[in-house]
């Protein structure tokens, strides 16, 4: 697990980083909101990997609403963050919304299959 205090300085250096990974670190909503956060403003991250941390289903719709004004990220991965439904249909409305998200990965959650297919498929829209 990281020191909080690392990853609190790596959110400032989100702005101008293009790949961006932290797995298997423990993060909860409070760590992960940050991170969703800083990418509103972000015009270079084109990967995110937050794989098995914990940031369920509150940051899941944190990354929505920032995908909404983030242009340059395509490909992302929560899987195993105890993301459920309403988290994978807030990001389902985003990623339909978008034309950057070419790969949006929730393996692992507990988001429906319906939800789930119709992700890849937006996703696959903006290929």
């Amino acid at each position: 697990m990281q020191h909080p205090h690392a990853i609190d300085n790596q959110v400032l250096w989100i702005n101008v980083m293009i790949t961006y990974s932290i797995v298997n670190a423990g993060l909860n909503a409070a760590r992960m909101i940050p991170i969703m956060e800083a990418l509103k403003k972000n015009t270079h991250l084109q990967y995110l990997n937050l794989n098995n941390n914990s940031g369920g289903t509150e940051s899941a719709k944190a990354l929505a609403d920032a995908l909404g004004t983030n242009k340059s990220l395509t490909e992302v991965f929560l899987n195993g963050n105890n993301v459920w439904d309403e988290g994978g249909s807030a990001l389902l409305a985003a990623v339909e919304n978008s034309q950057s998200i070419q790969m949006l990965d929730l393996e692992g959650n507990k988001v429906d299959k319906a939800i789930l297919k119709k992700i890849a498929a937006a996703a696959d829209n903006n290929l």
